[in-house]
């Protein structure tokens, strides 16, 4: 039986806030002091950042699918069952939480962040705030 289901697209608000994040990190990398023979680690140290930006965007265009959340709060999520652990944190802006593999061959977890823009219509983004608020309760 299916209480909620809705349609995940790619997070806009979060692909800005990511590139942000890597900017000022390689702009703080590029403005820091370094000594003359450090030339070497600090080309590694951009490198990587700038990789690593390009792992984050291509993160955030995987987080997409349908989303769905039975019953009993477990989640039906890229094709398998999830169960959420913990409480999720939740925001006007976001929803943060984990879940956990129903798998018993293959345990896994995973972290998913939902921003308010990845659903299109607010009264999606309402009705998943009040089904995680009604899980607490």
């Amino acid at each position: 039986m299916t209480k909620f289901y809705f349609n995940i697209d790619i997070s806009f608000n979060t692909q800005i806030l990511a590139t942000v994040v890597y900017l000022i990190a390689i702009i703080l990398l590029l403005t820091a002091p370094w000594p003359y023979g450090y030339w070497p680690i600090w080309l590694l140290a951009c490198i990587l950042v700038i990789v690593e930006f390009f792992r984050c965007q291509k993160r955030i265009a995987k987080t997409k699918g349908q989303l769905i959340i039975t019953h009993d709060y477990s989640v039906f999520w890229q094709g398998s069952y999830w169960v959420i652990v913990g409480n999720p944190l939740i925001t006007h802006y976001f929803i943060y939480f984990m879940l956990e593999s129903k798998d018993p061959i293959r345990p896994a977890y995973q972290r998913l962040w939902l921003m308010r823009d990845c659903v299109t219509h607010k009264r999606e983004w309402h009705s998943l705030i009040y089904l995680f608020v009604m899980r607490n309760i």
